[in-house]
């Protein structure tokens, strides 16, 4: 699992994983196909499949500012949540909160102005984490995009 981890670490860093591949080109002619952040997510499925990890969540959706998604994490077990815009997403964030005493607290951030980010973690108990997404910058021309997470274990 750390090996992966690693891998796509470094996959994600520099301008970002969408970008440094071109899939643009997928997209339809009103620019709402999925196509685009589905080729991006296969080489990542890919290195996390050959590899000893397992994905055990995916999810692809479209985002203008931020997006909230819940998952429970189990203690002890080392976690590594991706998220990756498609070609229109110049920065994309991630927040992981615990819920503690009546409340949602932060507890890790990815902030690098990337079109990717990946926060790493070993939850010190089971519970359910809330992840958030933020869509934080777009390149010329664009005010959405589409997203895609990888809970990878």
């Amino acid at each position: 699992m750390k090996t992966i981890l690693l891998i796509l670490f470094f996959l994600f860093s520099g301008n970002g994983f969408a970008q440094d591949l071109d899939f643009r080109s997928m997209d339809n002619s009103k620019g709402t196909s999925m196509k685009p952040i589905l080729a991006a997510s296969l080489p990542l499925i890919q290195i996390a499949e050959e590899g000893d990890a397992e994905i055990v969540r995916m999810e692809f959706d479209i985002i203008s500012d931020e997006k909230f998604t819940y998952r429970e994490l189990h203690e002890g077990v080392n976690y590594g949540i991706l998220a990756f815009g498609d070609y229109r997403i110049r920065d994309i964030d991630l927040v992981l909160y615990k819920y503690i005493n009546n409340q949602w607290v932060e507890i890790k951030r990815d902030t690098d102005a990337s079109s990717s980010a990946l926060v790493k973690i070993e939850p010190s108990f089971t519970g359910t984490y809330a992840i958030k997404v933020i869509a934080h910058r777009y390149y010329e021309g664009y005010s959405k995009g589409h997203y895609g997470l990888l809970i990878i274990r």
